[in-house]
């Protein structure tokens, strides 16, 4: 490995008084004795000591690899307790230097080019606005900007069912199939139906849901002179489909029949044994409308969907066989395939086909109206539900009314933009659709996905979103599932290799109670709690008081195999001992203070090793003359892992940043382990703005990213909406809200990127900030225009529940305010945000004043308040 010398300049600005005592350290190098050309200090064998009050500048003689990336590349660090950093030497500009005023420091390769005391200093908030990569400011911020500026995601395919019920079909009528997808451990079963679809040089489509928000879809498809309109939905073809019909289905079974599903020892065997418990005869609804719309008659052709492939997949390894499935006879009762399987009905004009292939030649303005019935399962329809009457209309009532119902309970909201009301109610359907177990009772399986199951950490924005709507009794029984697949030492893990899931199933505990404040759940569960905590303290490293990840756990946070001290890991463990602490204190438990004292003693190891990772971080810039201190995504890393430093290869998920922005420290302000107005915090976000970001959010799956969160935390309106915004004309299907996993398509109706995305938009409405509870955060400017309203009613919250309206008057000279609490617990401060109005003039009701510009305090927030807030003096 070849060396070079190199002579650096470091100029400190420091206040009277504050002393720096430090040395300095080279890996891949070596320090010779610094020397001090202007300031007030003194250089040992051992140190480095200098006073603030007048610069100080060092020189420092360096010996060093010339290799400028990789394990081999030089990093210089000044190691002096709290106020240590470190520097890439090879990223040093030939001419002029970089310069960190958060630590009153600059460094150059000369003498003349070290930062002047006199010279402005950036600041955070220059470089979160520093314009590289422009983001919209004011007005500007929307829907429209980040839609016309992100690339539109290709048409997610649509999951259609009912909720609680693992039978669901898969509709592409993009690409004319439909799959009735019922997937078992290491045995994939399909059956696939092809739409009679023709394909042409000038068709065009489109696709909206019922309502813009229930989950019937709807198509249209323009090609020459005809109209292709269809509709799909998800019924019982044997009974109505009704709330007290819907049974639902084993949570094991369900769990077993999805992806890459762990369980603890003996209970796969177990639900390897159960039988289903399938009631009723599940199906595919479709009204197929061929319309001419030229003015001369038109050749109209069109095929009843039929089945054309089975897979069966035997075996993780084997290939699938395919069968091309043929009509066998075709009556009243439906078309049967293979021998007498009849797997479809089918109405042509409302009268029984005479053929398998209708063609008309069809008047202009006149249509023909094709009905189909798609048999769920794979052996078709049952001989009595083959002859009973086929009412698409009656069936397309029971759906709507059914839909209806289930989004009409708990919280509703409305909007000024209309696109975010339809997006909450289609998002709790999706999510409802593939929460899945009985219907009436039991634990319910939050799964994150069609194909996966759940997943401790990526439920947990589904399940607090259950909480937010009112409908705590789902959210409970969807923790309930993870306690009881626990393993008998404790551990809770039921994806895959994850070893996240147990501080994050425990977090997720201590959110769902202080919603509820439900005593008798936690008494229920506190075995499970303690078991869980203790399996966690178990893991903790406490060999080593010195070692950088003293008192953190090794695991896995994710896909990555590789077990690390990743912060997203222990910020979850950490702050769920920290809720089993505060449950076992709500229920005045023995225990409760060994739990606190081994709680607090977690979250500052974590802070200390975050501050640790701080030190050794080398200096990255986010501004034009400004650098600040990065972290490892885990400790024991030395800087973003993509730099690479310690020769990590991490290209993973389409992305080189994957651990530094999915499973990164940004989860310790999430969780609380650090403030959200800490000057780590201003450094992570700042890194992650300027380096790791595209467009406001992650590369990869950004909606594993938490600084949108934290940008709201902060009040920092514009970047969380420009976040906001962005990942959901990303990653959600524009027309139907179903959401990809990643940004490359890959992974459908993934409701752990959903719920992340209307948890935005809950905070976006209502946020709690530690004891503060504040109302409309994150709203836009234009939806407190005249005339506009906002109205939220039922909201759950850690303070309880509320409603509340306001109305801007149409003259724009006033609002009109209520607010109505049912709340179990007083917010410490109940603030609501009027963005862009500026300074509130003094009201005249004694309970609302102005705290800050845009600001409105509401004093005694458990009576409720009707008012008109004026705005003028």
């Amino acid at each position: 490995m070849s060396s070079c010398s190199l002579r650096i300049f470091l100029s400190w600005n420091l206040p009277d008084g504050e002393v720096r005592k430090g040395v300095f350290a080279v890996r891949n190098g070596r320090a010779f004795p610094a020397l001090i050309h202007h300031g007030e200090g003194h250089v040992t064998v051992d140190t480095i000591e200098f006073k603030g009050g007048t610069r100080v500048v060092l020189e420092l003689p360096l010996e060093i690899s010339t290799t400028e990336y990789g394990k081999n590349a030089p990093l210089v660090r000044w190691e002096c307790g709290k106020d240590s950093f470190a520097f890439l030497p090879h990223s040093l500009p030939e001419t002029g230097q970089i310069f960190a005023p958060d630590l009153g420091v600059s460094i150059a390769r000369t003498m003349a080019a070290v930062k002047k005391s006199s010279d402005p200093s950036p600041t955070y908030q220059d470089a979160i606005r520093h314009e590289y990569d422009h983001w919209p400011e004011g007005r500007e911020i929307g829907w429209d900007y980040w839609a016309s500026r992100n690339n539109e995601a290709p048409a997610v395919p649509t999951i259609l069912g009912f909720s609680r019920d693992r039978r669901m079909f898969i509709v592409e009528p993009v690409k004319a199939y439909v799959t009735a997808a019922e997937k078992l451990d290491k045995v994939g079963r399909e059956l696939v139906y092809e739409l009679g679809h023709p394909i042409s040089g000038d068709d065009h489509y489109s696709r909206s849901l019922e309502d813009d928000c229930l989950p019937i879809l709807h198509y249209k498809q323009k090609y020459g002179g005809l109209l292709l309109e269809e509709t799909f939905f998800v019924s019982f073809a044997d009974r109505p489909l009704t709330h007290e019909n819907l049974e639902g289905n084993s949570f094991l079974r369900s769990h077993l029949y999805s992806m890459a599903s762990a369980f603890p020892d003996g209970v796969k065997e177990k639900a390897e044994q159960e039988s289903d418990d399938f009631t009723g005869e599940v199906a595919l609804f479709i009204r197929t409308r061929l319309t001419n719309t030229t003015d001369i008659p038109l050749l109209a052709a069109q095929i009843f969907p039929r089945p054309v492939q089975t897979l069966d997949i035997k075996g993780i390894d084997s290939l699938p066989v395919t069968q091309r499935l043929k009509p066998y006879r075709m009556d009243e009762s439906g078309i049967a395939w293979v021998g007498e399987t009849p797997l479809a009905r089918h109405r042509f004009n409302g009268e029984v086909p005479e053929s398998l292939q209708p063609c008309l030649l069809l008047s202009p303005g006149k249509s023909m109206t094709l009905d189909s019935v798609l048999a769920h399962h794979r052996n078709g329809f049952s001989e009595k539900t083959q002859k009973l009457p086929i009412s698409w209309e009656k069936k397309l009532m029971e759906v709507r009314t059914f839909w209806n119902e289930k989004l009409a309970t708990g919280t509703t909201v409305s909007l000024p933009e209309k696109r975010l009301t339809d997006f909450w109610k289609a998002g709790l359907s999706h999510l409802e659709m593939v929460t899945l177990g009985k219907s009436k009772d039991g634990p319910l399986l939050a799964k994150v996905g069609f194909n996966y199951t759940a997943i401790g950490t990526e439920s947990l924005p589904i399940v607090e979103f259950f909480n937010s709507v009112g409908l705590q009794s789902t959210a409970q029984r969807c923790i309930d599932a993870f306690f009881d697949l626990q393993h008998p030492n404790g551990r809770i893990n039921i994806f895959h290799h994850y070893d996240i899931e147990t501080g994050g199933v425990l977090f997720m505990s201590g959110r769902h109670y202080a919603y509820s404040k439900d005593k008798e759940w936690l008494k229920k569960r506190l075995g499970n709690l303690k078991q869980a905590a203790n399996y966690l303290l178990s893991l903790r490293q406490l060999e080593n008081s010195e070692a950088p990840d003293y008192g953190l756990i090794l695991g896995t946070c994710a896909d990555p195999e590789e077990q690390t001290a990743a912060y997203m890991l222990n910020s979850y463990n950490a702050v769920g001992l920290c809720a089993v602490a505060e449950m076992l204190e709500a229920l005045q438990d023995e225990e409760v203070g060994k739990y606190r004292k081994e709680a607090d003693h977690y979250v500052s190891a974590l802070q200390r090793a975050l501050a640790h990772s701080f030190s050794e971080g080398p200096l990255l810039p986010t501004h034009p003359n400004r650098w600040v201190p990065s972290c490892a995504p885990h400790s024991g890393g030395l800087g973003p892992e993509m730099l690479g430093l310690k020769g990590e290869a991490c290209f993973s998920h389409r992305t080189y940043n994957v651990n530094d922005t999915l499973l990164g420290p940004l989860y310790a302000v999430f969780t609380g382990v650090i403030s959200p107005e800490s000057r780590l915090t201003q450094w992570l976000l700042e890194i992650n703005h300027s380096q790791f970001n595209r467009g406001a959010i992650g590369e990869a799956q950004p909606y594993y990213c938490r600084h949108p969160e934290v940008h709201l935390l902060r009040g920092e309106r514009e970047a969380f909406l420009n976040a906001f915004y962005s990942g959901l004309t990303t990653m959600a299907d524009r027309e139907t809200f179903s959401f990809w996993e990643h940004i490359f398509r890959a992974g459908v109706h993934k409701t752990h990127e959903e719920g992340w995305a209307l948890m935005q938009l809950r905070r976006m409405l209502w946020l709690e900030a530690g004891s503060e509870l504040r109302l409309l955060a994150g709203i836009p400017e234009a939806w407190l225009d005249a005339g506009q309203l906002i109205e939220v009613e039922n909201a759950g919250s850690y303070f309880g529940s509320f409603s509340f309206r306001l109305k801007r008057e149409e003259d724009e000279k006033s609002f009109q305010l209520q607010w109505n609490p049912n709340l179990h617990t007083a917010p410490a401060t109940l603030k609501l945000h009027l963005p862009g109005i500026g300074k509130i003039p003094k009201q005249k009701d004694i309970r609302i004043s102005s705290s800050a510009p845009e600001w409105l305090e509401i004093k005694s927030p458990l009576t409720a308040l009707d008012v008109q807030v004026s705005l003028e003096a």
